[in-house]
């Protein structure tokens, strides 16, 4: 089944379809009935995540972390909120990604944890963590809010595993439950390119990647999990990375109606093994290398001597590389900071180069996705892990001793500094972590700081 759309008036139109090459063929329809197609808009809330075991680092720590990479502003505060006691039979809310209404409500616990969040779920008393990257899936949602049929977005799975769960495999099970059993998942966006999501999870023991996206009712969901060996990282960007699964390992968790869905709608043909990407995933949205180049990147820096191919692209059936390697030597979070910042520095890619590829006067600022960029019908600028939209980077330590540690860093992490910010004890955060939305500038926060020294 396909979402249309059309304003006739205006003389656009454009379509989305679980394959893109049906979407192509429509294009080709459409122009060859005289039909303008819309030109490519700013790309949005299009994260970069990364997950590294415990037996990766040299502190013997999990870690966990992403870049919000949205439209740049105006920030995100990060918020405490207390644990909490609860009266028996009574509710949890569930709110809106977008709006923040109310779209429904939950049984609520006898008691929930104490936890930090930004934009998603961050990090709880017990060092359970988040990380989260948007990705493109076979099939979408739309919430209650916006005459849709899911209950439950990313955000409010993180924070509601947060306040529930002590153990990472605790967090993918109840979101997992919750989507599939109480309401449905909705993404990002209705649209297929930004419709699925990716979450990484750790704890002080172990690392997760956790895939989700909606089913064809709308009304439950479909999501896979794979731990991260202890001795690799992981990173996700933009893309689903869970390729073939052992269903027989306790490494991987599936949703019970995943392979019959992906049966039915001839995704998979039982023959091979099942490949939760293969099966889910359309690949790189955007463009060819917007999600593979990160990737590569990520890990040419923490594990050289594997001398990744540059080149390749991620397709539904072709993950490129692989869901995790071992880097070349224990990680600390200061390496994971530089992965974060990198804007393809000393590469063919670079965006500081001389080349006309590069952001003017050799800056990393090369905004893309604009009027003129649209009226070309092939190429596309690079696209780096450190983006001049970014919101903010968040990296959480989960310490197998002591207390789990948030850093954060306001804005773009390349113009940034990566601060402790919250731990898993700290009953509040420090003012120049928030940010003041009343204000058209909050000269208290951060983030404005950070953000002059990005744009000047």
């Amino acid at each position: 089944q396909f979402r249309d759309r059309c304003q006739l008036a205006s003389g656009r139109c454009w379509v989305t379809h679980p394959n893109f090459l049906a979407q192509v063929m429509w294009q080709l329809l459409f122009a060859a009935a005289g039909l303008p197609l819309l030109a490519a808009e700013p790309v949005a809330d299009h994260c970069t995540a990364i997950a590294v075991g415990p037996g990766a680092t040299s502190d013997g720590a999990s870690l966990v972390g992403q870049s919000a990479d949205a439209e740049g502003g105006p920030g995100y505060s990060v918020v405490y909120v207390p644990a909490q006691d609860h009266a028996e039979a009574s509710t949890r809310p569930v709110l809106d990604q977008a709006t923040g209404v109310q779209i429904g409500s939950i049984p609520q616990v006898a008691h929930t944890y104490a936890y930090s969040y930004t934009r998603y779920g961050v990090m709880n008393e017990h060092k359970v963590a988040f990380g989260e990257s948007t990705c493109s899936a076979r099939i979408t949602a739309s919430s209650l809010a916006h005459n849709g049929t899911a209950l439950f977005s990313n955000t409010e799975l993180t924070k509601i595993a947060l306040e529930r769960c002590t153990t990472a495999r605790c967090a993918v099970k109840l979101m997992g439950d919750l989507a599939t059993n109480h309401g449905g998942f909705y993404g990002e966006d209705s649209g297929v390119e930004t419709g699925g999501e990716a979450l990484v999870v750790a704890d002080a023991t172990e690392a997760w990647v956790f895939h989700i996206l909606a089913d064809p009712t709308g009304r439950s969901a479909i999501w896979g999990a794979q731990r991260v060996p202890d001795d690799h990282v992981a990173f996700v960007p933009n893309t689903f990375v869970i390729r073939v699964m052992d269903l027989h390992s306790e490494d991987f968790m599936l949703s019970p109606n995943a392979q019959g869905i992906a049966l039915t709608h001839g995704w998979w043909d039982q023959r091979a093994p099942f490949n939760f990407a293969q099966a889910f995933s359309l690949g790189e949205y955007s463009n060819p290398h917007y999600s593979a180049r990160r990737l590569w990147r990520a890990y040419d820096l923490l594990a050289p001597s594997l001398h990744l191919d540059a080149s390749k692209e991620i397709t539904e059936v072709d993950g490129a590389y692989p869901f995790s390697v071992k880097p070349d030597h224990l990680l600390s979070v200061a390496d994971i900071f530089r992965v974060y910042r990198d804007y393809y520095e000393g590469t063919p890619f670079s965006l500081v180069a001389d080349t006309l590829a590069a952001g003017p006067f050799n800056s990393p600022l090369r905004v893309a996705a604009g009027a003129e960029e649209g009226k070309v019908p092939t190429g596309a600028w690079e696209r780096p892990i450190s983006i001049y939209r970014t919101d903010y980077a968040v990296l959480s330590a989960c310490h197998p001793n002591g207390h789990g540690v948030v850093w954060f860093a306001p804005h773009t992490p390349h113009a940034s500094v990566f601060a402790p910010v919250w731990t898993s004890a700290a009953p509040e955060v420090a003012r120049p972590y928030v940010v003041d939305a009343k204000q058209s500038v909050d000269r208290d926060s951060l983030y404005w700081a950070a953000s002059a020294v990005s744009n000047w």
